[in-house]
C-alpha cells in the first residue's frame, strides 16, 4: 500500500508541475508533441491538472488508510476514461501512438488503476480503511 500510495502521489505531483509547464513552453519537448498540446488547448491543460490533483488526494487517502480512498480512486478511474476519449475525440492520438497498437500500450495504465479500485475496496471491506 505504501509503494501505491507514494507511486501515484510522486506521479500526481509531477503532473501538477509538468502539465503546466509543458503547455506553457518551459519544458522541451518534440516538435509534434507541442503541436497536439496546441490543438488541445489550455482547458485540456487545466483539466489535467485537476485530475493530476486528483491522484494526489486518491493516493494520500489510501496512505492515510480513509475509506474515501475508494470513492477518490474510483472518481480518478472515470475521470481517465472520459478524459481519454475527449482527448482523441478533440486532437486524435497523441504524437508517437501508432494507432490501435498505442491504444494498446495506455491499457496497462487503467488496469492499474482499476487494480488499486479493487485493492482499497478489500481493503475496507476488511476493515482496514477507516
Amino acid at each position: 500500500m505504501w509503494a501505491v500510495s507514494l507511486f501515484y502521489g510522486l506521479s500526481g505531483l509531477w503532473g501538477v508541475f509538468a502539465i503546466p509547464l509543458a503547455y506553457a513552453g518551459a519544458l522541451p519537448v518534440d516538435p509534434q508533441v507541442a503541436e497536439y498540446l496546441v490543438r488541445l488547448g489550455p482547458l485540456h491543460a487545466a483539466v489535467n491538472v485537476a485530475g493530476a490533483l486528483l491522484l494526489v488526494a486518491a493516493a494520500t487517502a489510501l496512505l492515510l488508510l480513509r475509506s474515501l480512498a475508494v470513492g477518490l480512486w474510483t472518481a480518478l478511474l472515470a475521470f481517465r476514461v472520459v478524459f481519454s476519449i475527449l482527448s482523441l475525440a478533440l486532437a486524435g492520438l497523441p504524437p508517437g501512438q501508432l494507432g490501435s497498437a498505442g491504444l494498446l500500450l495506455a491499457l496497462p495504465g487503467f488496469a492499474a488503476v482499476i487494480a488499486v479500485v479493487f485493492y482499497a475496496r478489500r481493503l475496507r471491506a476488511r476493515g482496514v480503511l477507516r
